[in-house]
This record gives structure tokens, C-alpha cells and sequence, in this order.
């Protein structure tokens, strides 16, 4: 693992490295239409570059490379294809639950698997009637014997039509809102569990969306994930640090899309001058319309000042406390 001090060269070189790789695959497929139908073997060769894993337990497969670098790839990610995106992020989002919260007796089972791409992963924390608000959940979550009864209703889940393992937020008691939520794994497709309607949305349609209802579906104790009532801590800690890559990865591609690679490049230039107090200068053959210069005084150089403190921030990261502190 690089020093502290040297983790922003190698995540420049790292983001430059991979815009370069972007451009081209997007220069040789102009007007091509990307359908779900190519994502099997796209998502096969993004597990076997052990992307999933870039930033994951050693222990468990991964690469145990700082968390800017795994910031860096789903920004990347995002920005080239936000609807590919989602199946490995979700993934990503259901191996982050169990490496800060599971049990050894969780992780061994379900890690190298979600890690290696054999198993893709899922959150289910949305409903119809929570999602903005996710502390109303009206999934329920009944303990029996040596385990708990799932019965309820999710809504928009991303990968539920394909996932394998399914980390599910269910609340022990309405009355205490978020903070009775707790976490489950719900592996395969046990009795009770139904894939219902594919849900057809505005964007990222590319995307496995779905309706999934459990009814009387039995998870053992041994697959709560945490403590009961842990749950909303944990789904929220998810939306952020990998949302926030999401995000960035949307952002950026919107400027690629609006101004054109050679002209974002240089306003990358021109931003992290302006962040540094350095004259701008723009070389005679860019010509920067109205457009560009809009995108570049008022909204781009914000942007790369919240990358770069979202990257200051993930590159303070030495222990898993601190990435609770987030």
C-alpha cells in the first residue's frame, strides 16, 4: 500500500489511465446501442481484472488497495455505463455490509464468491412507500425459534432478478422507525421469495430493477447481519460511500457528453488550476464557446473540489473505524 502522501499522484495517474481506456472504447463503438445482452460477458471480464475486488479483503480474494483507488474505478465505472455499473456496485455494496458489520462464520461463505463474480449481490432497502424516507419500512422482521420470519414488499431493487445473495433491511417494530431496522442475508432463492414485476424506468434502463415480495421467508440467526436495530446505520453507510462514486461517475460523464473529451480534458486542466491559484490559460487551438465556459466557472470546479475532498477523505482511511466515520 503507497504511502499517504503519494496516494493523489497514484490516483491521477490511475484516473488518466483509465479516461484514456474510456475514450477508446467509446471512439470504436460510436452510435452502437449497449444491451443487457453483452453485460454477461462484460461483467465476466470486469470480475476476472478483479475489479470487484480492487479495494477488498485479501483474506477473501481482493487486492487490498486503498479505498481511492476503488473510488477511482466506480467513478470510472459509472461514467462510461451507469446501467453496467449497478451489477457490480450492488455487489460491491452487499460485500461492504458483511466486511464491516458479518461474522468470520458470514464472510467465508459469501466473500470470495461475491469478490470472485460468481455471485452477484444485491441491497434491498427501498419500498413503495420508503424511499426517499427508508425509515419507513413495513418489511417486517419476526423472530421464531432460531431464526426470523421475513414478510414484505421491495421496491426498485437493483440485480433482484439475478443476485444470488440478498442483504434485506427489515424492521423488528414499526414504532421505532429507522432505528429498528435490522440486516439479513437471504441466500439464493428460498420458499417464500418471488420476483415480481421488471420495473421500466426512465434511465439506466440497461439495469436488472425490480419488485420482490417475501412472504414467510425463514432466515436463521446466524445470517443477521450486526446487531437488531443496526440496519438503517448500515444501508446508509453504503449510499454514501458508494453513491458518491455513482454520482461523480454521472457528473463526469455529462460533461464528456457536452463539450466533448479533448475539451473536458483541458477543463480538468483549467479546474485544478484555478484550485491552485494558477493563471489559466487555454492554448489557442480550444475554443471555448459560451457552453464550456458556463460548465466550467459554475459548475466544474465545484465538482472536482468535492472529488477531491471525497478523496481526501477515503485516503485518511487506515482502519474500518474510519471508514465508519464518513
Amino acid at each position: 500500500r503507497p504511502p499517504r502522501s503519494t496516494l493523489f499522484p497514484y490516483t491521477t495517474l490511475f484516473r488518466s489511465a483509465l479516461n484514456a481506456a474510456r475514450a477508446q472504447i467509446l471512439a470504436d463503438h460510436e452510435g452502437d446501442v449497449t444491451t443487457p445482452k453483452g453485460f454477461k460477458a462484460a461483467h465476466e471480464a470486469y470480475a476476472q481484472g478483479g475489479w470487484i475486488g480492487l479495494a477488498m479483503d485479501p483474506e477473501y480474494g481482493g487486492q487490498g488497495l486503498p479505498y481511492t483507488l476503488g473510488a477511482v474505478m466506480n467513478e470510472f465505472a459509472s461514467s462510461a455505463n451507469m446501467a453496467f455499473a449497478m451489477y457490480p456496485g450492488l455487489t460491491m455494496g452487499a460485500i461492504a455490509a458483511l466486511n464491516v458489520h458479518g461474522s468470520d462464520e458470514q464472510k467465508r461463505p459469501y466473500l470470495p464468491k461475491m469478490i470472485e463474480g460468481v455471485w452477484s449481490g444485491t441491497m434491498n432497502l427501498t419500498e413503495p412507500q420508503a424511499g426517499s424516507d427508508s425509515a419507513r419500512q413495513e418489511t417486517v422482521a419476526v423472530q421464531d425459534g432460531d431464526g426470523y420470519v421475513l414478510n414484505g414488499a421491495k421496491m426498485f431493487i437493483t440485480n433482484g432478478g439475478v443476485a444470488d445473495q440478498f442483504t434485506v433491511f427489515a424492521t423488528m417494530d414499526k414504532k421505532l422507525k429507522h432505528k429498528g431496522i435490522t440486516c439479513f442475508v437471504v441466500e439464493g432463492k428460498p420458499k417464500g421469495l418471488t420476483v415480481g414485476q421488471h420495473l421500466d424506468k426512465m434511465g439506466q434502463r440497461a439495469s436488472n430493477t425490480v419488485e420482490l415480495v417475501f412472504e414467510d421467508v425463514r432466515v436463521p440467526v446466524a445470517n443477521r447481519v450486526g446487531e437488531e436495530g443496526e440496519g438503517f446505520k448500515i444501508a446508509m453507510r453504503d449510499l454514501e460511500i458508494r453513491g458518491a462514486g455513482n454520482l461523480l461517475g454521472e457528473a463526469q460523464s455529462g460533461h464528456i457528453a457536452a463539450v466533448g473529451y479533448d475539451l473536458y480534458c483541458q477543463m480538468v486542466t483549467e479546474a485544478v488550476s484555478e484550485m491552485k491559484g494558477e493563471a489559466v490559460r487555454a492554448p489557442s487551438e480550444l475554443k471555448l464557446d459560451v457552453l464550456a465556459e458556463a460548465h466550467l466557472a459554475d459548475d466544474y470546479v465545484p465538482q472536482e473540489e468535492l472529488r477531491l475532498e471525497a478523496y481526501r477523505r477515503l485516503a485518511a482511511v487506515t482502519t474500518q473505524a474510519e471508514v465508519d466515520d464518513i
